[in-house]
């Protein structure tokens, strides 16, 4: 299972992936894989904060901060494709979306 076309959570956002427009699905590609390296982030971080193990509260700090590289990475390549005014509306929406599909999703233990 990928971290994008396996969970329930990853399926939905790709379904918001506009197909009409090549320049359009590519910035979206970009965006929505930039929000699933932020929300990996997020969740490495937590670990990295409450872990008892030393060792791996560490190993959690070093992929959350490498998550919060390729969330870079994404958005930075997205800018370079549209403009930034798109890219942030676009973004806009797809944390909106991602905001409801996360509501009803049911709880469950998830990584990436």
């Amino acid at each position: 299972m990928n971290a994008v076309t396996g969970a329930p959570r990853g399926s939905a956002l790709r379904r918001l992936m506009r197909k009409r427009d090549i320049e359009e699905y590519l910035v979206d590609r970009l965006i929505v894989f930039g929000v699933v390296e932020a929300r990996a982030c997020e969740r490495f971080s937590v670990l990295g904060r409450v872990l008892d193990d030393a060792e791996l509260r560490e190993f959690y700090r070093q992929l959350a901060r490498a998550e919060a590289r390729h969330h870079g990475v994404f958005l930075r390549l997205a800018h370079r494709y549209a403009a930034c005014k798109a890219v942030k509306q676009r973004l806009g929406e797809v944390l909106d979306a991602e905001a409801e599909i996360v509501a009803a999703l049911p709880i469950r233990p998830a990584l990436h």
